[in-house]
């Protein structure tokens, strides 16, 4: 008889424990779903962002939405997202600001509008209806206004695979409004203290720029050589971004057979407008401020 009532005991106790865990889950889910969506709501502007499902689980520590749809504020594309799982979000709560968030999202379609609906881009490059992962990871630290973007990922197969990583301060401070106004005086003032630390972008192609080529090959009827020639003589001409010979060597070597790409900028000091504005009005190089390279096939 006792066996059996701490037998009983046991399973209450361990029933007690699986519905306290569902409670707990249930109301971290309830929590995360509400700051997820007041960060898309922060969005609304530029793009607006609807999905199917969103569910935490404290297990695996990961929030997974599904179904989710971004479509564009000028309605022109729209861009699908089978899965997006939110593996890290931290949060100021007296600032009302992310200071972590990392993301990982799969089955990703590109849309382009086209009459009343939306069909798959990039057919024209002879794509059916190609699917992209991406990864985002990034930092922000309220006390020195750093955002520092650790690595946005974006991977298609017989596409190419992208890696950008940069640093920038003085966020909280800018006014988007101003960098659509058309008027160099309100862009300068729209980017108000923002100060850029740097930047790499890594690219290995395995088809996307290939495609871009041959399509230009066919459509305009130029070799691939006139393509580049091309290319090398816009660089040139270029008044504020002066390209070396060195780096238009880079670049044209990539275009003629597209394989790895990777491009560093690497400024002396934090560039900022009053910098960028000093430099255009001397006629400086911007690139040179920047600390830009480039390098062809760069080894990892």
């Amino acid at each position: 008889m006792k066996k059996n009532v701490s037998i009983a005991l046991l399973g209450g106790v361990v029933a007690l424990g699986i519905a306290g865990f569902g409670i707990a889950e249930h109301l971290v889910n309830e929590e995360l779903r509400r700051n997820f969506d007041k960060e898309l709501a922060k969005l609304e502007e530029q793009v607006s962002i609807t999905y199917d499902g969103f569910h935490y689980s404290l297990l695996s520590r990961q929030a997974t939405a599904r179904g989710l749809s971004a479509t564009t504020a000028d309605g022109k594309y729209r861009v699908l997202v089978e899965q997006l799982k939110l593996q890290r979000m931290e949060r100021d709560k007296t600032l009302d600001l992310v200071t972590a968030l990392r993301l990982a999202g799969g089955g990703v379609r590109l849309r382009e509008k086209k009459g009343d609906g939306y069909v798959p881009a990039l057919t024209g490059l002879g794509y059916n209806d190609p699917k992209l992962s991406f990864r985002l990871d990034q930092t922000y630290d309220p006390a020195t206004e750093t955002l520092t973007v650790n690595e946005i990922g974006l991977t298609g197969a017989e596409m190419g695979e992208l890696h950008l990583k940069a640093r920038f301060s003085g966020l909280r401070k800018i006014n988007t409004e101003g960098f659509t106004s058309g008027n160099i005086l309100k862009i300068a003032a729209g980017v108000g203290n923002l100060q850029f630390h740097g930047a790499s972008l890594d690219y290995t192609d395995t088809g996307l720029a290939e495609k871009i080529l041959r399509q230009r090959e066919t459509g305009q009827k130029i070799s691939r050589a006139e393509i580049v020639a091309g290319v090398a003589k816009g660089m040139r001409a270029q008044k504020f971004f002066r390209f070396s010979e060195e780096m238009i060597a880079e670049f044209s070597a990539f275009l003629e057979k597209p394989g790895r790409l990777r491009m560093d900028s690497a400024p002396g000091q934090p560039v900022g407008s009053a910098l960028i504005g000093t430099t255009l009005l001397f006629r400086g190089n911007l690139l040179q401020v920047l600390g830009v390279t480039i390098r062809n096939g760069a080894p990892g």
